[in-house]
């Protein structure tokens, strides 16, 4: 890579975050598609950073990237920053587990959390502000994070294997 000497892994993914937080905080009309996957993947490297990237730095950084979406997505402030903040303790509390699990117990691991992440966002919208829970929205965020899901993590591990 060009710049490998120079940007970190640990980098790239933040660079990655703000370029998705900008695509899904401005929502393309004609372009749903893309809205959504930038959402997504979003949250992937959210799932990603959490279990594989434990910096101090990442709850400041799941903090701001959780007010920020919540007050430009929703204007509320609530689901986004609880599920983030949520996630980073939850998984750096179990991080010795998932680190001892096979590398297809952690693909599973991986999209099992992202989804139930988006999940427990859509719930925590309709308890905390009464927005409309569609199941027919969220099954087809588990459609299309399951196709994008294997994509994503090569891309992730070619990330990775930048010298450090």
């Amino acid at each position: 890579m060009l710049f490998s000497k120079y940007l970190k892994p640990f980098v790239i993914y933040n660079f990655l975050l703000l370029i998705l937080f900008s695509i899904t905080v401005n929502t393309i009309d004609f372009y749903n598609i893309i809205n959504l996957l930038s959402y997504i993947l979003l949250h992937y490297i959210f799932v990603y950073l959490s279990i594989y990237y434990h910096h101090n730095l990442n709850y400041i950084i799941f903090f701001v990237y959780g007010l920020a979406i919540d007050i430009l997505l929703i204007n509320e402030i609530g689901p986004h920053i609880l599920s983030l903040m949520t996630l980073l303790i939850f998984l750096n509390l179990s991080k010795k587990f998932i680190k001892s699990l096979s590398s297809k117990k952690m693909y599973i691991i991986i999209v099992l959390i992202l989804n139930l992440i988006i999940l427990f966002e859509m719930v925590l919208s309709l308890i905390l502000f009464n927005y409309y829970f569609d199941i027919l929205y969220f099954i087809g965020l588990v459609i299309i994070s399951l196709f994008i899901s294997y994509p994503t993590l090569l891309l992730f591990k070619k990330i990775d294997n930048i010298k450090k």
